[in-house]
């Protein structure tokens, strides 16, 4: 019965690792441009920040809080890496080369959408179908991975978060006045959102509501809940409550928060 246990085991195991291989070789032929299959030994651009690294970033980022100033998609990544989230070994360079191809491509759409636009609205309604009907299109629950979300695996609302708010937060100088890009928490689900005099927009569902019993917070909620994660908030001099949003609708009603 060991004997069969442990085949059983094994077998589980290099599955793991065929389907890994059946995505490259996949991904080899429906991106060919994107996926830089060039050679059996090219090297890799994709690299991992030290974890001394990601907490020095994150705390520099949020005492000086200038958009642009911090990739947001480098911190995630790394941050999954060490948290061993992913669970991938450093010999999977191919995937993630894979995965920050398409981060790079949606940072071109995003950028094509936002440039020179004064009203938001209609641009993100037309990403968030594209991200939704693309690389959000898989939801896993209870996998907050944005490395296997962008594989095409799946994950949670966190991941999704992640995505959206790594792609948005460096544009949002160039939001309306009145317009704030934000995260709002609650109990069990994360989802960014837009917030105008109008009421809050979620940027994954898509609906619009007056009021939100969720907690909102400004998008480097996203960067303090990793300080929590490397147990190193107590290293930064911004506290969560620095990183809420307080926001008010046209009939001059409290948001919940």
């Amino acid at each position: 019965m060991n004997t069969s246990v442990s085949n059983s085991k094994d077998k589980t195991d290099t599955s793991s690792f065929l389907a890994i291989g059946n995505f490259l070789t996949l991904a080899q032929f429906v991106y060919p441009d994107e996926f830089l299959l060039k050679s059996p030994d090219f090297e890799s651009n994709y690299h991992v920040d030290t974890p001394e690294i990601v907490v020095k970033k994150i705390i520099h980022y949020l005492a000086q809080e200038v958009d642009g100033s911090l990739d947001f998609f480098d911190v995630f990544l790394s941050a999954e890496k060490h948290q061993k989230i992913d669970r991938r070994e450093s010999e999977d360079l191919l995937a993630m080369e894979f995965v920050n191809s398409k981060i790079n491509h949606y940072k071109m759409e995003v950028k094509k959408l936002l440039t020179g636009v004064s009203i938001w609205q209609e641009q993100l309604e037309f990403l968030r179908k594209i991200v939704i009907e693309g690389p959000l299109k898989n939801y896993k629950k209870g996998h907050p991975n944005l490395t296997t979300t962008l594989l095409g695996w799946g994950g949670n609302c966190v991941a999704q978060t992640m995505f959206i708010i790594g792609l948005l937060s460096p544009y949002r100088s160039q939001l309306p006045q009145g317009q704030k890009l934000g995260v709002a928490q609650f109990t069990d689900h994360l989802e960014p959102i837009l917030i105008d005099g109008g009421g809050v927009t979620f940027l994954v569902s898509g609906k619009k509501v007056l009021k939100t019993g969720a907690r909102l917070y400004k998008p480097e909620f996203l960067l303090y809940l990793l300080l929590k994660k490397y147990d190193a908030t107590q290293q930064s001099t911004v506290h969560v409550s620095r990183l809420f949003i307080k926001a008010r609708t046209k009939s001059q009603d409290h948001f919940e928060i």
